[in-house]
């Protein structure tokens, strides 16, 4: 079992044992080791939605379903518009509440409990009523349902102090009854068991400083080689010339398939298309086939984009996984300024450059997301993975990404103690 799966049932395991806050933060470690962990994120984001941050819980699913395809959060995504109406209610009864307007506000809340959103702040106040009307037993019920996901709840716990001073004894509340545990623990592992991702995230080495003696023969080495190039580099100049020439008589030679391309454009062959566009965009050709090169070309950024960023995001989720997926989003990258969906294609091209461990070509995709979409949708993803990823080879810049996430998403789920602690280093 890799390093972020121990980690998502770590989190499982506070989240059971009522320790929710510990539980999100575990959660955070588990993501920032592997992203594709469909579990950790989708436990992440139903944490934040029985706390009521819908924003963070919309945000995280969001990724999950984007990013690795995951039904279960796309399940959470459609259930979260009648959610919004529930946070609507609950405020409104909580003005009930100030108003000593207990049952009305109760009733408003009884209907708020249809789903488990913002559980934890219903169920508060639903207890505060039960208080308030003197029915201190009902009052406990809801206490210890609290208690059962957050004992260091404050709410919770003045009620529960409140509680005792009015007769009911310390017994009665009992946070994790063993039933209680044995139906969360059947109901997670089944959650586990469908959604648990199975890509790793390699660690990213650190670089050794050399030896000054390892510079001063590095550079001797470097020097020769230099004396090398500098006499060949004629040679080379005219095998590069020679090359090049070959390669312009060759396509002289070579007939421009101009009936292919009419029959690609036909059957929307997008990869045939592509094909034909890379090899001829740069040959002197007639108008007719200039034409029809760019009618190809325009077709690709007007529906192959689209194509192939959809291909790349099903290989992603098979087992030709990788390697593939960036073969079509870096298509889809070529044909896709000018394209809405460019700014995800820049993302999910990050994602998989960092879940194949090649940072360097992360960074660039990480980086160009940075400078063109600053206020894009994920934005504060990106900056994380920037920091997490520089955390090991260039702490200021590590520094510099982290300070931005904080300062421009003080309140994002991404501005964690992870990020937090890069800044203090």
């Amino acid at each position: 079992m890799n390093k972020s799966n121990k980690l998502y049932l770590k989190a499982l395991n506070k989240y059971q044992s009522g320790y929710i806050d510990e539980a999100i933060d575990i959660c955070e470690e588990s993501i920032s080791t592997n992203m594709k962990n469909r579990a950790s994120l989708n436990l992440k984001g139903l944490l934040y939605y029985l706390k009521g941050d819908i924003d963070s819980a919309n945000a995280i699913w969001k990724l999950n379903y984007e990013v690795n395809d995951d039904g279960v959060s796309k399940k959470y995504l459609q259930s979260l518009k009648e959610d919004e109406k529930k946070l609507t209610l609950y405020a409104n009864a909580i003005g009930l509440i100030k108003e000593l307007n207990i049952k009305e506000a109760l009733e408003i809340l009884m209907e708020c409990k249809e789903s488990d959103y913002n559980c934890i702040n219903v169920d508060n106040a639903i207890a505060t009523c039960y208080i308030k009307l003197g029915k201190y037993e009902k009052a406990t019920e809801y206490v210890n349902k609290v208690l059962k996901i957050d004992k260091k709840n404050d709410v919770a716990l003045r009620n529960k102090k409140e509680l005792i001073k009015y007769g009911i004894k310390r017994k009665k509340f009992e946070n994790n009854p063993k039933i209680y545990r044995k139906i969360i623990t059947v109901l997670v592992l089944l959650l586990l068991c469908f959604a648990i991702g199975k890509f790793g995230i390699p660690a990213i080495k650190k670089v050794a400083l050399p030896s000054k003696n390892q510079v001063d023969k590095t550079e001797a080495v470097q020097e020769k080689k230099n004396v090398a190039v500098k006499k060949t580099e004629p040679a080379a100049k005219k095998a590069d010339e020679d090359k090049k020439k070959a390669e312009v008589e060759k396509k002289k030679a070579e007939v421009f398939p101009y009936e292919e391309i009419k029959n690609s454009l036909q059957k929307s062959d997008y990869n045939k298309l592509h094909e034909y566009v890379s090899k001829w965009k740069n040959a002197n050709l007639g108008i007719n086939n200039r034409t029809i090169l760019t009618q190809s070309e325009e077709v690709l950024k007007k529906d192959g984009v689209k194509y192939f960023y959809t291909k790349g995001k099903e290989y992603l989720m098979t087992s030709k996984g990788y390697s593939n997926a960036i073969d079509n989003l870096l298509k889809a990258y070529l044909y896709g300024k000018d394209n809405y969906l460019y700014e995800h294609i820049i993302y999910v091209l990050g994602s998989c450059y960092e879940g194949t461990g090649d940072n360097e070509s992360a960074i660039k995709y990480y980086s160009e997301y940075d400078n063109r979409f600053s206020k894009g949708s994920y934005e504060a993803e990106v900056l994380y993975r920037l920091a997490l990823i520089y955390k090991e080879v260039n702490l200021e810049k590590a520094k510099e990404y982290a300070s931005k996430l904080i300062n421009n998403y003080p309140n994002s789920q991404y501005s964690n103690s992870i990020i937090r602690n890069i800044i203090k280093k």
